[in-house]
């Protein structure tokens, strides 16, 4: 009997059963989830996001027949899914504000803006799918239970390892016939053959430039763009292949702005590494030595066309917009009604110029006091030797300048690779102007 008592006691969590008041406890797994839930449902929210623009682009592409529900694609319902899915792991997170005020600054800026353009959309009667209002509702899971900072390493990982496999599985897909590649017309693969270098045409790539499952050679180049940067953002094992996927995804799309943002952000993760083999050079040194590779990278993707591949010309034809109505932009609709560049592209392709032809002033405002927020919070961890949230972000706002990787209504894969290295700068901060644990941070 006294055996038994302690196989019940082990399988259920309880005291022996004697004439005692019994103590319930939670059991082990249900312990581990409390403990883990803070960094297991951004890893939810990012291969769920990943998972639903993939399906999307399938559904887009190849097999139509993907189920709709109510006639919402499976990039939009699938995306609801997955938040749903992150928010039952979520309730088990322990509340936790982040401390910094910095952080919480970009945090209510963001929501701001989410509001005034989804208020200037709705004026401009643009078409807006249900993923707009997953937005705010990750933004405030986040805001509310703020993973530990010792929780932010292993949410990197899993949102490097998400867009590697997601890349790989793409092409490797296409190469072994599993899938097609998505369409390319001949007009457009004759003139990638004779504007761009395409080392690994015939060979891993196709003819001309691989556009592979984000919609475009510029989308999907900046995901490499950014695996590159990400790599010595946290130099581990895993950066090997993160480096490596997003060096030939570059090759791959031969994409220039890409291609010139993970040049700066590279650059960045040099000049503020604390790595031994680059502590025997000055920083002063090593600024000479990143700005030397950032003049020739701007060489090579500004020599080859001046006209950065005809964006300067139809650039002018979204400003021209802008100028019909500069406080609140023309929207979504109003690129349908300029010229044949603005309706057909249906962005300006550059983040800046975008932000201003479609929401006027008032998005690129609230746009710059974000970008701003956030330079803030990752030059203050670059100071303190972690520069890999500085490295990130400056990709983006460098390749943001020839391309609009992600919107700002609705979630998406490229979207949190902005949103969480601001999270994570702001989790450097934290623990490092106060190294009090918190109490999720303490073992039980």
């Amino acid at each position: 009997m006294r055996g038994d008592s302690a196989l019940f006691t082990r399988v259920f969590g309880v005291g022996e059963p004697s004439g005692r008041p019994k103590e319930v406890e939670l059991t082990s797994s249900t312990k581990r989830l409390t403990q883990h839930a803070s960094e297991i449902y951004p890893i939810v929210l990012i291969v769920g996001l990943a998972a639903s623009q993939y399906a999307q682009y399938v559904w887009q592409y190849f097999t139509p027949a993907l189920p709709t529900i109510r006639s919402h694609a499976p990039g939009v319902w699938g995306a609801w899914v997955v938040v749903m899915l992150a928010g039952i792991v979520w309730l088990f997170a322990p509340f936790r504000i982040p401390r910094n005020s910095w952080l919480n600054a970009f945090l209510v800026v963001s929501l701001i803006g989410w509001t005034a353009r989804f208020a200037i959309a709705r004026g401009h009667g643009d078409l807006l799918d249900l993923t707009i209002w997953l937005y705010p509702i990750i933004l405030l899971m986040l805001w509310a239970k703020f993973p530990a900072a010792t929780q932010w390493r292993t949410i990197l990982l899993a949102l490097g390892w998400t867009g590697s496999i997601l890349l790989v599985w793409t092409r490797a897909s296409e190469l072994l016939g599993w899938i097609p590649m998505a369409p390319v017309s001949a007009d457009l693969v004759r003139f990638e053959i004779g504007e761009y270098w395409l080392p690994l045409s015939g060979t891993l790539g196709p003819e001309g430039r691989w556009p592979g499952p984000l919609g475009g050679t510029a989308f999907t180049g900046a995901l490499g763009a950014l695996l590159l940067v990400l790599a010595f953002a946290l130099r581990t094992k895993s950066s090997w292949v993160f480096g490596t996927v997003g060096a030939v995804v570059l090759l791959l799309t031969s994409s220039r702005g890409s291609i010139a943002g993970a040049g700066a952000g590279v650059a960045i993760a040099i000049l503020f590494s604390n790595w031994r083999l680059l502590e025997r050079f000055g920083f002063l040194a090593r600024a000479a030595l990143a700005g030397a590779g950032g003049l020739l990278v701007i060489a090579v993707v500004v020599r080859t066309n001046l006209t950065l591949t005809g964006r300067t010309n139809f650039w002018f034809d979204f400003l021209d917009l802008w100028l019909q109505s500069p406080v609140i932009g023309v929207g979504q609709t109003g690129y349908y009604e300029g010229t044949d560049a603005t309706a057909v592209s249906g962005t300006a392709h550059s983040f800046y110029i975008d932000e201003l032809a479609r929401n006027g002033l008032i998005g690129l405002t609230l746009l710059a006091i974000g970008f701003v927020i956030a330079a803030v919070l990752a030059i203050r961890t670059a100071k303190v030797r972690a520069p890999g949230p500085l490295a990130l972000l400056t990709t983006i706002a460098v390749l943001g300048i020839v391309n609009t990787p992600f919107g700002w209504l609705s979630p998406s894969l490229m979207w949190l690779f902005y949103v969480l290295p601001v999270l994570w700068a702001g989790s450097i901060l934290s623990a490092h102007d106060d190294p009090r644990p918190t109490p999720s941070d303490t073992p039980n």
